[in-house]
Parts: C-alpha cells; sequence; structure tokens
C-alpha cells in the first residue's frame, strides 16, 4: 500500500485529513538557490495552522546557513500569524529509515505516525533539496517501500528558531513599520503616500530628503518582473523627484534585479503577468519600458539624472533602496516583500505586444481610475528605515 505524491501535494492531503494534528517536514539543499516565489505550497502551510494543525518546518544546518532573508521573513509571517501552530526548528538529524533513504515527511494523528519519504535508490531523482523548485521531488508513503525498520517515533530534535531570529533587524535601524492596508489607494497617490509614511514615522528623514542633495539611488530587487511592480516603483522614484531639492541632473538611479527567466509562449494580457525572456516569441523588452516610463513620470517629467539598468543571473536576495547623499549621509528602506506585495484591485489589461512608449501611455491612463491593495492583509509586511 503507497502512493507517490510531490511534497506540496502530500502536505495538500495530510492536512484534509480529519485527524491530523501534526505535520513534520525536513528541507535540505542548498537554501541560496530557494526562491520566493517557488515557495509553491504557502497558502497550504497557512490553511494547516488555520486548522488548527501543528506544522513542524525543520531546517538542515547547512541549508539554514545559506537561507535568504527573504525565505526566512516569509516563515516568520507564518509564525505571527498562526497563534503559535507553526514553528521552525534547525535539525540535521532527520529520520533514516535502517535500509537507507531519506524521510522527508511525518503525519501525526489517530494515535499513529505515517512517513512519507524516498528510499535509498531514488534519492537524488526524488530531488529532496525541493526548495529549488515549484514541484520538489516525488514522495512515496508506506513501510513496504520505506523498509519495515523505518523509525517511526513522533519527536523532533534540534532547536526552535525564534521569531528574532527568523527577520532579524538590520543594524541602525531607527524605524520599523508593520504595513498591511495602510497605503492601498489611488495608483497617482501611491508614490506620495509611501514617503509621506516614512517621513512621518521619523521627522529626521524627511528633513534629509527636503534639504540634501542626492549623489545616487540604488533599488535592488531580484522580483521586477512584472509591468506592475515597475509601475509601482516609478511612483515612488516621481514622487522622489518632486521632494525639494534631492534629485538633480548629476543623481544616478542604479536599478538591480534578475534576468528574465520565462519561456511561457503565449501571449501575456495582464499587468501582473511576468515578462518574458527576449529570445521567446512574442517577448517585450522591460528595461525599454522602465527607462520610457521614467522619461514620461505625470507631473514631474523625465527622470533628470543618469539611469543605469542591470540584469544578473542571481541577484541579491534584499529588497531595498539606498539613497547616497552628497554629505556622505546613506539611508536604506528594507522592503521586507518588495513592491510585489501590493497588486491592482482588479484585472488590469497590459499591452504587451506593443511598444514600450504604447505601453507607458497605456500605463499612465490608469493611473486615477486603478487601485493599489495589499494582496494579503493577514499577512503584514515589514520595512524598516536605516540611517548608516
Amino acid at each position: 500500500n503507497f502512493e507517490t505524491d510531490t511534497l506540496p501535494a502530500a502536505v495538500r492531503k495530510m492536512s484534509q485529513r480529519a485527524d491530523t494534528s501534526e505535520i513534520q517536514c525536513w528541507f535540505a539543499g542548498d537554501g541560496a538557490d530557494w526562491e520566493i516565489t517557488e515557495l509553491s505550497f504557502y497558502d497550504d502551510l497557512a490553511a494547516c495552522c488555520a486548522k488548527g494543525i501543528s506544522f513542524v518546518f525543520n531546517i538542515a544546518e547547512e541549508t539554514w546557513t545559506s537561507l535568504p532573508s527573504s525565505i526566512k521573513h516569509l516563515l516568520a509571517s507564518l509564525v505571527e500569524t498562526s497563534r503559535q501552530r507553526f514553528s521552525v526548528r534547525i535539525d540535521a538529524a532527520r529520520p533514516t529509515p535502517r535500509n537507507g533513504g531519506v524521510i522527508l515527511a511525518r503525519v501525526i494523528g489517530g494515535g499513529q505516525v505515517e512517513e512519507f519519504g524516498v528510499p535509498a535508490n531514488s534519492v537524488f531523482d526524488a530531488c529532496e533539496f525541493w526548495g529549488g523548485s515549484a514541484q520538489g521531488g516525488t514522495l512515496i508513503r508506506g513501510r513496504n517501500i520505506l523498509g519495515e525498520d523505518s523509525e517511526s517515533n513522533s519527536g523532533v530534535t534540534g532547536r526552535e528558531v525564534a521569531l528574532a531570529e527568523l527577520r532579524p533587524v538590520p543594524t541602525n535601524t531607527i524605524a520599523k513599520l508593520n504595513i498591511s492596508a495602510e497605503l492601498d489607494g489611488k495608483l497617482k497617490v501611491f508614490g506620495n503616500a509611501f514617503w509621506l509614511m516614512l517621513i512621518k514615522e521619523k521627522e529626521v528623514f524627511g528633513a534629509a530628503l527636503r534639504a540634501g542633495v542626492l549623489e545616487k539611488i540604488t533599488y535592488t530587487d531580484r522580483y521586477l518582473v512584472t509591468p506592475w511592480v515597475l509601475m509601482l516603483l516609478r511612483e515612488v522614484i516621481a514622487t522622489l523627484v518632486g521632494i525639494g531639492s534631492a534629485v538633480n541632473s548629476a543623481t544616478l538611479l542604479h536599478i538591480t534585479t534578475n534576468q528574465l527567466n520565462s519561456n511561457n509562449s503565449s501571449d501575456l494580457t495582464c499587468i501582473n503577468n511576468n515578462w518574458k525572456r527576449s529570445d521567446v516569441a512574442n517577448s517585450s523588452n522591460r528595461e525599454e519600458f522602465l527607462r520610457v516610463g521614467l522619461e514620461n513620470m505625470p507631473d514631474v517629467g523625465a527622470w533628470p539624472g543618469e539611469l543605469k539598468f542591470d540584469e544578473r543571473p542571481k541577484a541579491s536576495h534584499k529588497r531595498e533602496m539606498a539613497l547616497h547623499f552628497a554629505s556622505g549621509d546613506k539611508w536604506v528602506i528594507h522592503l521586507d516583500q518588495g513592491f510585489g506585495y501590493w497588486g491592482p484591485h482588479e484585472n488590469m489589461e497590459f499591452p504587451f505586444r506593443q511598444g514600450a512608449i504604447k505601453q507607458v501611455k497605456s500605463a499612465n491612463s490608469r493611473r486615477e481610475s486603478v487601485s493599489v491593495v495589499a494582496m494579503d492583509k493577514s499577512r503584514p509586511t515589514v520595512i524598516y528605515l536605516v540611517k548608516e
């Protein structure tokens, strides 16, 4: 009696059993390869906890060491919203059947323990390092596959990771803001609301913006993959141009993100669709859309300084904007979940098949009608304001 499943599918089935009280999973591999967008069953993890099921997320020590902060922050959100039902443990001692193989998941309920794993001859094929892909590997359930001598005690070892370790406060933080619906509103006022929120939190920051001169602005975000997210970023930049005289013709705007990797060959229509790689049929140019957009910012006109746009195979996982002042001061805004935390209040078409000029014109025409909303108000995002 056995069945095969991917790990997300197995977790989903485990949580649907009426007698399930606890689910345990073990994860390993190179944490640096984990992508926040590929933690494909995040919603399933949250749903388990909402049903009253405890979930123990065990991570091997070497995986934890290389795990990106964005993944840790996502796990922190689960800890915060699960009413202590979700926990993260650093645990190198995963249960191992005596005949080899690896146990990746365990469900406890009805006085019984059931294990999901892979036999020794297919550990590699099963891709236990599921964090690097949306589907993960194939699990096998059943003692006849794992071996009759599989361990079956329900305990976990290792240490539990505290919330402060999952979401550490950056050094020199002068303000921490928990945000959910505070920036909801029309797209045309998103940038103004963003900066006003930070200035109200720390007036000394507002004084620096009004009186200082910016030599360089850097924004790093590997998830700038949709027109919508770039529109939000543009609104933030446009408002900054209009604050005092901080931005001038000598100010460099340097944006760093990941190279596009979508090879979806179908036509794209929604502003939240990911741009395709340039070598894929019907693709359009992300950088050109950004450049033309910054040349045609409503209310403030064109970006006055130099623009540098970097696409890298693997950009940093951090999502932050750094403001470098001519005085030598540096302020950094750490965005826990980036601008992707906010979405349009309704589906919004985008002319991917047209050139950047028409794309920007279309986007500008919708600024007053489309609303920005937090996509998951039950899971606030965190913004840190740091003075280095």
